[in-house]
């Protein structure tokens, strides 16, 4: 299944950022085992906890960089409903029906096409912002795992495509995605 990569010690590339559970990705390859999920979390959860709680003895506080409160007053500019609801549920239901188990190239072209208008949404007032940053960072996930869904032309594991119904050898690792990625 896909995620974020960690470490062993279940750091990501992003420092002090570490993850667990079902949002990271690489331990089951393409299909997640049930009944796993929470012993992995457990487990996972201890490493990362002793980890990072390492890792904060180690590290000075830092003000919020000029970026992070550019980023803030971005979000705060301007909005197009109700502080994102509409669009969080607009996205959900195109996840669900194109981007779900069952999937085709064309669809997933479309689910990208509609996901990236939700991009640009902001908020008007503080009241409205937590949904704006929920729906402008589940748009980003939406947005990569469509991309990858997309370049994936063969059906692996929980990934089923109506256009690729099989497996393909040129397919037989991670499709790894980064900042860098073009998709």
């Amino acid at each position: 299944m896909g995620g974020v990569t960690i470490t062993t010690d279940c750091a990501t590339n992003l420092p002090g950022l570490y993850a667990v559970g079902e949002v990271t990705g690489g331990l089951h390859g393409a299909n997640r085992i049930g009944g796993n999920a929470m012993t992995e979390i457990i487990v996972f959860g201890a490493r990362a906890g002793a980890f990072a709680a390492a890792q904060t003895k180690k590290t000075t506080r830092h003000a919020a960089p000029k970026q992070s409160e550019e980023e803030i007053e971005a979000y705060s500019k301007t909005m197009k409903d109700e502080g994102g609801t509409t669009s969080l549920n607009e996205l959900r239901k195109t996840m669900w029906d194109q981007v779900g188990i069952v999937r085709n190239g064309a669809g997933l072209q479309d689910a990208l096409t509609r996901i990236r208008k939700h991009q640009r949404i902001t908020a008007t007032d503080p009241s409205t912002l937590r949904t704006v940053i929920e729906t402008r960072f589940a748009t980003k996930v939406a947005e990569l795992v469509a991309s990858s869904a997309l370049r994936r032309e063969e059906s692996r594991g929980t990934h089923y495509r109506t256009d690729y119904p099989n497996q393909s050898d040129i397919y037989a690792k991670p499709i790894m995605i980064n900042k860098a990625t073009k998709s």
